[in-house]
């Protein structure tokens, strides 16, 4: 055994006591107090003598190297200290963590015990959940930074993936957390949110929420295929009140994201009203995810620049593919794109596909007076004519003119007489 010395010590020195199994509990103590090298304190967590006051110490920073301690359980079976035992027991028996700890109020005194939890060889997915949600992402770094904790909590997520098992114990929160900590990458939380999600349903606290997306669009800029398909996941996934979190987040760059959740969300959406179940949450989604890619493109934009940039905004919708998206109607997108009296007076000189474009999805309004020296009017009897002899009288917008003073293009407005 190496004699502690008060001067002159080396590191080389105080790591083999802090090794040596013969060294006693007070040269362990003091040899903690006296130094911060990681290395040397794990060495001290690790050796069975140390005392309890040390063991209860390196807890909170090696806790792995506690549990793992030979001596720990002599410690839990025989030691008064009300601590050891029941991270002992927590350790041994992880239930106890989501029965008896996780609603506790005191978090900070808490984390200790949920880390036990998650380095017992009895957790469930459940019980991995709970923990992942309750312990701060820096908590999680420093405990998966132990590699064999890490290897096995990753076999919950994914194991699942290589199965037909739907994985619907793991919340938002916790895959997100998962994510934040480096536990997953961007791969692993796409197949973890397609078992769980369904179309606007997920949430989790504003902070994890927006840190992720933020997260997100940094990775989007080195691999956007990648991202992009994960970003558009969780758009469509999550509730309508999470992504006004994060829609200023969005920019030009991240159109073809958002217009990717936009198609599939309508396409659930279609697919749900073929079997009677439209839903709510997908009318939400569908609204919002139009809205961030009209505020994108057309809310900048003043009068002079929309009445310039008529064709521009048409082409582009077709780029996306949402060229039969109704962005006039507030039904179907909050801030939608409307075009005045004055600016249809531009968008006479324009193509007919592009008038078409904006006529068909009420960018012009439901209806209107009939009035040869209204160029809204001009319009709408131009694409009109031009819908009939594309496509015959079942192709036109409307047949006949109501009362000979308004047309309407939509069965739900009611002409009073």
């Amino acid at each position: 055994m190496v004699r502690l010395r008060h001067e002159r010590i080396t590191t080389k020195e105080l790591l083999e006591i802090a090794q040596d199994e013969s060294s006693t509990p007070e040269q362990l103590s003091k040899v903690w107090d006296i130094t911060r090298s990681v290395k040397i304190r794990k060495a001290i967590a690790s050796n069975p003598n140390a005392n309890a006051l040390t063991l209860r110490v390196a807890a909170r920073l090696y806790l792995e190297e506690v549990l793992e301690n030979p001596g720990f359980q002599m410690l839990n079976l025989f030691d008064d200290d009300v601590c050891i035992k029941k991270i002992g027991e927590v350790y041994e028996n992880p239930e106890l963590w989501t029965r008896s700890y996780y609603y506790g109020s005191r978090a900070d005194q808490l984390e200790p015990f949920a880390r036990a939890a998650l380095l017992s060889e009895s957790l469930n997915e459940t019980q991995l959940n709970s923990i992942i949600e309750f312990l701060p992402v820096a908590s999680l770094k420093r405990a998966f930074k132990y590699e064999k904790t890490k290897n096995r909590v990753k076999l919950f997520f994914v194991s699942k993936l290589d199965t037909q098992f739907t994985v619907r114990n793991f919340s938002l929160e916790s895959l997100f957390k998962a994510y934040g900590s480096e536990l997953i990458g961007e791969e692993e939380l796409y197949e973890s949110l397609k078992g769980i999600c369904y179309i606007g349903t997920l949430s989790c606290r504003k902070s994890v929420y927006v840190r992720t997306i933020k997260t997100l669009l940094k990775v989007f800029d080195e691999r956007p295929e990648q991202a992009g398909r994960l970003l558009a996941m969780v758009l469509i996934s999550s509730r309508v009140s999470c992504i006004g979190w994060v829609e200023r987040l969005f920019e030009r760059e991240h159109l073809y994201v958002v217009a990717k959740a936009l198609l599939t969300a309508k396409q659930i959406k279609k697919k749900g009203k073929e079997i009677n179940r439209p839903g709510a949450a997908a009318k939400g989604t569908i609204k919002t995810l139009a809205s961030i890619i009209s505020s994108i493109v057309w809310g900048p934009l003043n009068f002079e620049q929309r009445k310039a940039g008529l064709g521009t905004f048409y082409k582009l919708m077709c780029q996306l593919g949402l060229e039969n998206h109704k962005w006039g109607d507030s039904k179907q997108t909050w801030k939608c794109v409307q075009i005045s009296n004055e600016m249809c007076e531009a968008l006479l000189s324009q193509d007919i596909r592009v008038k078409s474009f904006y006529v068909k999805n009420l960018c012009l309004g439901t209806w209107f007076h009939v009035q040869k020296s209204s160029s809204k009017f001009q319009v709408v009897e131009e694409v009109n004519d031009w819908l009939y002899k594309q496509g015959g009288v079942d192709n036109v917008l409307y047949k006949d003119i109501s009362i000979k003073k308004i047309i309407t293009l939509t069965p739900d407005v009611k002409i009073g007489y």
